[in-house]
């Protein structure tokens, strides 16, 4: 994802607000990308937890999760750290 748009910005503001209760869904939210793999069994792994196996769509998950990355460096600027 190159840039954000306010569609995703909006999307990733709901997803935020609707899941932030969740700590797993944020915790895989924010996993290093570094090792894709990792990423993908994190998220392989909350999805087969219930309830976020019948709540959470694995579409919304990742949408969510590619605008979140995409918007790093401007929550760095933001927070002046990262983490």
């Amino acid at each position: 994802m190159d840039k954000v748009n306010n569609d995703d910005l909006i999307f990733l503001i709901a997803f935020l607000w609707k899941w932030s209760d969740e700590p797993p869904v944020f915790e895989a939210l924010i996993h290093d990308d570094d090792d894709i793999d990792d990423v993908s069994r994190t998220i392989d792994d909350l999805l087969e937890q219930w309830p976020y196996s019948e709540a959470l769509k694995r579409e919304d998950f990742e949408r969510a999760r590619r605008t979140f990355w995409a918007l790093k460096d401007q929550l760095v600027k933001i927070n002046g750290f990262w983490g």
